[in-house]
């Protein structure tokens, strides 16, 4: 297999930069920007923060690692996610009980009383118009009790409630999951469009039964941290807020004049990623001549399992490749040459369309984004040029999980 022309594999940055590993002295470095701060999961498995303008190094809870974090802009709405001060409570017990070993911050041991419809009410959201799609998410652990379940104040009253011991999230609403962490910690979240106006969730604790009445005794608990409320169709990094509502700026990871690293007339695009969480067509990379959409390659999702490879000459599409796959982990290579374009997806000849020209001025290399509005909410783990047109076995052998 011919050397790659360039090669990311993200381990090393600064403020503003991201190291490739060729060429050497620098030339396929990309720039980084974030203007702010951005919170990501260490090896260790606790929540980090980012400076501004830092790439962020994901890694999962068993510390392997999982890519470069890449994020669209989002707003935590409520006000106070580390603290929970001014939260109505109705027949619960809220104790701060320290750092408990929590992924950021400050854990509180949520309590039911002996009444019945105990919970905890989170708000300061403001009011959301109905149509929104919003997504709420929240850290939580076990206690003496095994459940929680968390609920959307509005019209409908939709809800998810997941069991510790099963690791079982029910609840109809558009999009549910839980993120399993470090120490006993998980995240879990939902997403649906609002039917009512609405600037708030509540939370409750339960033991095997998820119901709202659950009668407590005043001792046994869960334990919480860090809710998130945000307007998305799906769940972003966790942004800490005291007493306002915070906003990630997004990332927009890029490098310019890269036309000598580029196969212009034939080449071939590796890019080994994690699937994205959520977004309209989020695209994975993009190579093109500028930034006006008219001349193009790129690849994107349009849906979560819906894999898209396009080639655009003019304005015009020259050849579209989608893929279905339902999977984690994605290994996608795109091949290009005067007169063919093909994909190969973990291992597999997605296919091997007929074109004519292809010849176009590629300049710019965007990861996670398109133009200048990141999209992916997602890690990509490496990134290959190649200005060769690899063969169908070197294309297998690469892509193959």
């Amino acid at each position: 297999m011919s050397k790659p022309s360039l090669a990311l594999i993200p381990t090393a940055y600064k403020a503003g930069k991201l190291y490739s590993v060729l060429p050497v002295g620098g030339a396929g470095d990309f720039t980084v920007t974030r203007n702010g701060t951005g919170t990501f999961i260490g090896k260790d498995g606790l929540i980090k923060t980012a400076l501004a303008n830092e790439p962020r190094f994901e890694y999962n809870p068993n510390g392997t690692f999982k890519g470069v974090l890449v994020e669209p802009s989002s707003t935590n709405l409520i006000t106070d996610s580390t603290t929970f001060d001014n939260f109505s409570r109705r027949d619960v017990e809220l104790i701060n009980v320290g750092s408990l070993d929590s992924p950021f911050g400050d854990a509180f041991k949520l309590i039911p009383s002996s009444a019945v419809g105990n919970k905890l009410l989170i708000g300061n959201a403001g009011n959301q118009s109905i149509g929104t799609t919003v997504t709420l998410s929240v850290f939580c652990k076990k206690g003496e009790l095994n459940g929680i379940r968390f609920y959307l104040n509005d019209t409908s009253q939709r809800f998810i409630a997941f069991n510790f011991d099963t690791e079982i999230l029910d609840g109809l609403v558009e999009n549910k999951g839980f993120q399993k962490l470090n120490n006993g910690w998980y995240r879990i979240f939902f997403t649906c469009t609002l039917n009512g106006n609405s600037n708030s969730f509540l939370i409750s604790a339960f033991n095997n039964n998820p119901t709202v009445s659950y009668v407590g005794n005043n001792v046994d608990g869960i334990f919480i941290s860090n809710p998130q409320y945000e307007i998305n169709d799906g769940v972003t990094s966790y942004i800490p807020t005291i007493n306002s509502q915070v906003t990630r700026p997004d990332d927009v990871i890029t490098r310019n004049n890269a036309q000598d690293l580029i196969g212009q007339t034939e080449g071939s695009v590796y890019c080994e990623f994690n699937r994205p969480i959520f977004g309209f067509q989020p695209t994975v990379f993009r190579l093109t001549g500028n930034d006006s959409g008219l001349n193009e390659i790129l690849v994107r999702f349009l849906s979560a399992d819906s894999l898209q490879s396009l080639l655009r000459i003019n304005g015009i599409v020259i050849s579209s490749i989608t893929s279905s796959l339902n999977v984690s982990l994605y290994k996608v290579l795109v091949i290009y040459t005067p007169n063919s374009f093909r994909m190969f997806l973990n291992g597999v000849l997605i296919s091997n369309q007929t074109i004519s020209n292809i010849n176009f001025n590629k300049s710019i290399i965007r990861l996670g984004h398109n133009i200048s509005s990141a999209q992916f909410s997602g890690a990509i783990k490496s990134f290959a040029l190649f200005k060769t047109a690899l063969t169908d076995q070197q294309a297998i052998t690469l892509t193959t999980l």
